[in-house]
């Protein structure tokens, strides 16, 4: 079970996308412990969760906060994918979507 993540437009064409070989579902209960979060600490292995332009930043800046605590280099490799893909995804009327099982 992984947490694929995707860039769609506001027709859910996919404009990127990281699949997950199941390192950000094994970060799920880090990204779970993270209660001062307004965005990461929504996405979870079992769920989706999307995010809009407004949001995109603070998601950014979130995943950039939680790189040095990650010392597992495939997840921290992986995690670095996936900001990249979220510092991408600047156009308007585009969405972040974290795909669960």
């Amino acid at each position: 079970m992984g947490i694929s993540v995707y860039w769609k437009d506001q027709h859910g064409q996919i404009l990127a996308t990281v699949e997950d070989s199941d390192a950000l579902a094994q970060m799920s209960s880090l990204l779970s412990r993270q209660t001062g979060s307004a965005c990461v600490r929504f996405i979870d292995p079992a769920g989706d969760a999307c995010f809009n332009q407004l949001q995109i930043p603070v998601l950014v800046s979130e995943i950039r906060s939680l790189l040095p605590a990650i010392g597992n280099p495939r997840w921290q490799s992986h995690l670095q994918a996936v900001l990249s893909l979220i510092e991408g995804a600047s156009k308007s009327h585009t969405y972040v979507w974290f795909q669960g099982d």
